[in-house]
């Protein structure tokens, strides 16, 4: 009977693992932004860019962005914004009224204020796990230097009047 238990414990153990790939923070795939700009909306006239600097943990494999677009109430299907390989990394993340509007089909002058764009980002990682922000709860914490937040799993831009 003592084994049984032992063999029902280690099971659970296994299982839990397969659950939540992310005990640790050292174990995930995960994808860093740092915005190097202070406001992340951009004007209808293109005259501010979302700007963020996009490093990566080591087991991250491929990183990829959908985005969708609220105009008007209304919200689209999410479309490919872009994707990226391990090799890839670090880079620069640069988002302009044009880029939003060619990777929705639509001209600059559709874009209007008060339109929004969500971007959900998904990575995968050395053991084919995949991380998106439903895998995030808040802020993780690792040792010091591994702070973490999630705004390469979801972030937002908003176009402002100018």
């Amino acid at each position: 009977m003592l084994l049984l238990g032992g063999s029902l414990f280690f099971t659970s153990c296994e299982d839990e693992e397969k659950i939540n790939p992310m005990q640790t923070i050292e174990n995930a795939a995960v994808v860093t932004f740092r915005i190097m700009n202070d406001d992340i909306n951009i004007g209808p006239n293109d005259t501010r860019d979302f700007v963020a600097d996009v490093g990566r943990q080591e087991r991250v494999q491929s990183y990829s962005l959908e985005v969708t677009r609220t105009s008007g109430g209304t919200t689209s299907d999410p479309v490919s914004f872009g994707s990226w390989t391990g090799d890839d990394f670090p880079f620069t993340l640069t988002i302009d009224v044009a880029t939003l509007a060619s990777t929705f089909g639509i001209s600059q002058e559709d874009i209007q204020a008060n339109d929004r764009f969500n971007f959900l980002g998904t990575s995968v990682d050395d053991r084919g796990t995949v991380y998106t922000i439903d895998n995030f709860n808040g802020n993780i914490t690792g040792t010091p230097e591994l702070q973490f937040n999630s705004d390469g799993y979801d972030f937002d831009i908003r176009v402002v009047n100018e």
